[in-house]
């Protein structure tokens, strides 16, 4: 009769061990885990910002050509500029016009690649 008692505690102990050993080893690999979550998180991060200083820089670039011929029609609609010097404007805006078009061209073209 000892011997079976000791022979079922042998037996539990060793699913015990068995089962403890398994659960070490789950639980190791969930902390390889969520260090590697948090690594891409922190890398996710990162780019976010990247992401919103890209598009700070890319409408200040865009914006800024917009006023300049927003500017130009309100001093010709208030006739604050004589349509000659409406006229010795433009090749100057269209300049900056081409120059946006092309930024944008370029813009699109990189979105798209990636």
């Amino acid at each position: 009769m000892s011997a079976a008692v000791i022979l079922i505690l042998a037996i539990i102990a060793l699913v015990y061990y068995v089962a403890k050993s398994k659960q070490q080893k789950i639980n190791a690999l969930l902390a390889a885990q969520q260090a590697d979550l948090n690594t891409r998180a922190a890398k996710l991060n990162e780019l976010n910002i990247l992401k919103d200083r890209l598009i700070g820089v890319l409408a200040h670039d865009l914006r800024a050509p917009i006023s300049t011929l927003r500017g130009l029609f309100n001093l010709m609609i208030d006739t604050s500029i004589s349509t000659e010097e409406f006229i010795a404007m433009t090749p100057k805006v269209f300049n900056t016009l081409e120059h946006t078009s092309d930024f944008l061209d370029t813009l699109l073209f990189w979105i798209n690649s990636q």
